[in-house]
Parts: structure tokens; sequence; C-alpha cells
């Protein structure tokens, strides 16, 4: 077994555990005692599997009405590494960033500081499509839903290993050739989130960019 698959196996195995543990939480209410007593035991448990399935290593948060019940790192940050994991240690979280994107943009929508069918324009002056017809339609849902009309993984070299900012970035990509016309197919791309991530949809708001720092 690779570490991808046993990393999903543990994964598997922990979101099992968590869920087990929530339904211990809700079911009545328990003393602090009680309930770090059952955080020990669960922690004994991601070891255990943390071992069985040979992860050198991962971090764990628990959070339970705004408190933070556990947080704490298991292992070390490499195999054959000395270097343990803590509730510090950074990891590569890839395309989950989309989903922090999505629920930030929609605490500016609930605060009615951005809109869904605003115009990225509105946000982004600078922003530009090969097609001009895109430039001037293209609104933040259109960002979310991948149907700019660049293709599956467009533009993945503009920003990997590069040391383009994120604007950088997205003024090149108005380069790229369109895979399809506008909102008429769907195109995983990773700019379309460069352009919510590194954006003044986020710079324009001081709360929700404390907010996303922290």
């Amino acid at each position: 077994m690779n570490l991808h698959q046993s990393l999903l196996s543990l994964f598997i195995c922990l979101a099992s555990a968590l869920v087990s543990l929530a339904q211990q939480e809700l079911s009545a209410p328990a003393t602090d005692i009680a309930t770090q007593e059952t955080i020990t035991q669960f922690e004994s448990y991601v070891e255990t599997a943390r071992q069985q399935w040979q992860v050198p290593g991962l971090a764990i948060a628990i959070v339970k009405d705004d408190q933070v019940l556990l947080s704490k790192g298991f292992g070390n940050r490499r195999s054959g590494s000395v270097e343990t994991v803590d509730q510090h240690t950074l990891f590569a979280i890839a395309s989950n960033s989309k989903a922090f994107t999505s629920a930030a943009l929609a605490i500016l929508v609930d605060e009615g500081k951005l809109k869904w069918d605003d115009r990225v324009s509105q946000h982004l002056p600078w922003f530009r499509l090969r097609d001009d017809f895109a430039t001037r339609e293209i609104r933040v849902n259109d960002l979310l839903c991948h149907r700019s009309g660049l293709g599956t993984f467009s533009g993945d070299l503009l920003w990997w290993g590069t040391d383009y900012t994120p604007k950088q970035v997205l003024q090149r990509a108005a380069e790229l050739e369109l895979a399809s016309s506008f909102r008429s197919a769907y195109g995983y791309s990773k700019l379309q989130a460069f352009r919510l991530k590194g954006s003044n949809l986020f710079y324009a708001c001081s709360r929700i960019q404390r907010w996303w720092r922290n």
C-alpha cells in the first residue's frame, strides 16, 4: 500500500472516530473531565492508527461551539526525520483552499459587501480574458463554477514553480487560449481560484482579510 492509499485509509478511520466523538459530545452535556478523558482516548486512537497505517505525521484540530478542544500534532514531518509535527506545522492542503475561499466569499455576501452576481471587473478593474464578452460579463459565481471558458488545468505553468504574484499570474492568463465559449462548459482551472484568493475581493474587506490571515 502506497503513502496516498495509507493517508486515505487513515483519513476514513479518523473521520469515523471524529463522528463518534461528536456524537458522544452532543448526546449529553459532558463535564470538562469527561470531555478531556474522551479527547485523551481519541489522541491514543490517532497515534495508534498513524503507526498502523505507517503515516509519518499529521495534525488534528477539533473545534466545538467555537472552543478549541484539541490542537495537536502527531509523528514526524517527514519519513525518517526527527522534526516532529505540532499544531503549527504547515501542510500542503491543495484544492481544499477552494472551500475556504468559497466560505470567505459567502461571509462577504452575508455582510452585504459582495454579491454572487457582481462582475469580476467591479473588484478587479485590470482583469482580462482573451474574449472581450467574457471579460465584461464574467461574475463572481462564474469563477466558483469554473465556467470562464478556460480549459481544465489551463495556465497551471503560469504559477507552478514561478515567482509570479497572484496578480502577475492573472495578468498573464489574459493571453491563454479559451477551451470553450463563456459559460458553455466546465473547466477545472486553478486560475479562477487565483482570481478570488489573491484578489481585491479580499483586500477590499479588512475584516475578512484579518480573519483569513488568522
